[in-house]
């Protein structure tokens, strides 16, 4: 390496890499017209290289861009259709198919009226209820109590394994 009489480096049949370049065009005394013509043709060169290489990329990146875009929109295609065979299959049912009425599964409760307003059980408020008014005077009252068993058909003074029934009452009523 020679230096020109300002001071600023000459390189004659060196390698130019980048950290040089960059260290030489960054200092405060660089004179572009003293690098010399084989200087700038090299580093000229190995700009167009690198240039070259990275459009080589890009188209070889746009290539792939596009192939990605197409293939997604087949695959967009392809899951609309696979959507719409769903749909007609899950409304097929033994109406519309020669499916079995069994393979139609259960039946969705209809929404009707009825269902959307659910009423109270029972009279409603302010309903005068009505009952059976009850006896004012009985006149009899006759206990009976049976003679056999009516399980085991014994006779009923005896004990037995099991529980007889209650006596009964009845009420005689006249008027």
């Amino acid at each position: 390496m020679a230096f020109c009489q300002r001071g600023s480096p000459v390189i004659e049949d060196m390698e130019i890499n980048d950290q040089l370049l960059a260290t030489l065009i960054n200092a405060s005394d660089f004179d572009p017209e003293q690098m010399g013509a084989s200087f700038w043709y090299e580093a000229y060169r190995k700009q167009n290289q690198e240039n070259q290489g990275l459009k080589a990329r890009l188209d070889g990146g746009e290539k792939d861009k596009q192939e990605l875009e197409a293939k997604v929109c087949q695959l967009e295609k392809e899951l609309e259709q696979l959507k719409e065979k769903l749909n007609k299959l899950s409304q097929r049912n033994s109406e519309n198919s020669s499916l079995p009425p069994s393979s139609d599964g259960y039946k969705k409760k209809s929404q009707g009226f009825e269902s959307k307003v659910k009423k109270k059980r029972g009279p409603k408020y302010g309903h005068e209820g009505t009952t059976r008014n009850g006896f004012e005077r009985i006149d009899n009252q006759i206990e009976l109590t049976l003679e056999n068993c009516p399980v085991c058909a014994r006779i009923s003074h005896k004990k037995y394994d099991h529980q007889p029934p209650k006596p009964y009452k009845i009420w005689v009523l006249t008027g």
